[in-house]
């Protein structure tokens, strides 16, 4: 016989995940000026079922173990220190370091609300791109007829393409044709994981092939450009042997240990001793659900590779990644390179200064070193 009651409250808990969910998906698109993608909803509230599903078991068998570790205890108010106890560090020490890690590297997309045509009055062309671990990437070539040169757009993280239409109007204004992309994990794009520019590295170099191989430009007329998480990727790409003639990463990472240190810094709720360890656990579920170590891959462990010119933008108020990351990428290996700090930048605000655009023109016009 059917146990009602229980399949009440499966139903109750799907019908709560499920709005929760779209509350999330919603929020999130409003938050990033996108659209909902309904599909994405569905995968979003399975993936977030099975998670749940796991935490449950992970919960209840922390409270036995909590009982086994009380249950000769004669004294109640010891009794349930020691289960509170025992709990909580087993919670957070475990479940939460693996939640931190699951929803870092598994994230909503938000759709397309924009595009050239609409915002810029730019004429665009959707365009597939295949990557060669098999992916499908979505995105828009903004041609400029008038120019040879062309330049790969990589966004941040979390967003998607449409996001960063300020970038394909700033690049169509610098006379270079534009490809604009969603990377893995983000907005039309296939896959649901990221991995903080390692895989991310193929998306570019998907971009920068269809560019030379399909569009016909010269690797000698091809520039990167790349925003946070997009800038690492570019990173990656590049010293995997993407032969872009000149590269720009703007707000960038250099250390993912240390992006991970920041982050649990602003957990304010959590006890300072305990940091550390969460920090170190969640990196160890992240390592293993993608199946590498990924501060191995960190930017700095691979930016002395880079040869090309490069400029490195960053603002100095930047508290999301510290200035400090420009400055390690700066002074490693190759000295063609160019740093470009602005004083009221904060995370990405740097474009909204008033130099912006003649620094970047400066240095594509420019290979020299020098501080700009």
């Amino acid at each position: 016989m059917i146990d009602k009651v229980l399949v009440k409250n499966i139903l109750i808990k799907i019908g709560t995940y499920f709005v929760l969910v779209v509350f999330i998906n919603i929020y999130l698109s409003y938050i990033m000026q996108g659209r909902v993608i309904f599909k994405e909803v569905i995968a979003y509230l399975y993936f977030f079922s099975s998670v749940s599903i796991m935490l449950f078991l992970m919960r209840s068998s922390f409270k036995k173990i909590a009982n086994g570790m009380s249950k000769k205890i004669i004294d109640l108010k010891i009794k349930k220190l020691v289960y509170f106890i025992t709990v909580t560090v087993l919670w957070t020490c475990m479940l939460f370091p693996y939640m931190l890690a699951t929803f870092s590297i598994h994230r909503p997309k938000i759709g397309d609300k924009y595009d050239p045509q609409t915002l810029y009055m730019l004429e665009q062309e959707k365009v597939s791109l295949r990557t060669q671990d098999g992916l499908v990437l979505k995105g828009w070539f903004i041609p400029n007829k008038n120019s040879n040169k062309a330049v790969v757009i990589g966004h941040g993280l979390g967003a998607n393409k449409s996001n960063f239409l300020s970038l394909v109007e700033l690049w169509h204004s610098l006379n270079y044709n534009v490809l604009i992309f969603d990377f893995r994990g983000h907005g039309e794009s296939g896959g649901h994981t990221i991995s903080f520019g390692y895989k991310e590295k193929y998306d570019i170099r998907a971009a920068f092939d269809y560019l030379n191989k399909e569009k016909k430009f010269l690797a000698e007329n091809i520039v990167g450009y790349g925003v946070s998480f997009g800038g690492a990727a570019l990173i990656q790409a590049v010293s995997d042997g993407a032969c872009f003639d000149k590269i720009i990463t703007d707000s960038s990472f250099a250390s993912i240990d240390i992006m991970a240190d920041k982050f649990v810094e602003r957990m304010v709720f959590v006890p300072v001793f305990l940091r550390e360890r969460i920090k170190v656990l969640g990196l160890a579920f992240v390592n293993l659900e993608l199946g590498f170590n990924v501060d191995n891959s960190s930017p700095l462990r691979i930016s002395d590779k880079i040869k090309i010119p490069w400029l490195i933008i960053h603002g100095k108020k930047d508290v999301l990644i510290p200035s400090q990351e420009a400055l390690s990428l700066y002074g490693n290996g190759s000295a063609n390179k160019q740093l470009y700090l602005v004083d009221s930048g904060e995370h990405y605000t740097t474009i909204d200064d008033a130099q912006y655009i003649y620094k970047i023109r400066e240095f594509l016009n420019n290979n020299d070193k020098k501080d700009l």
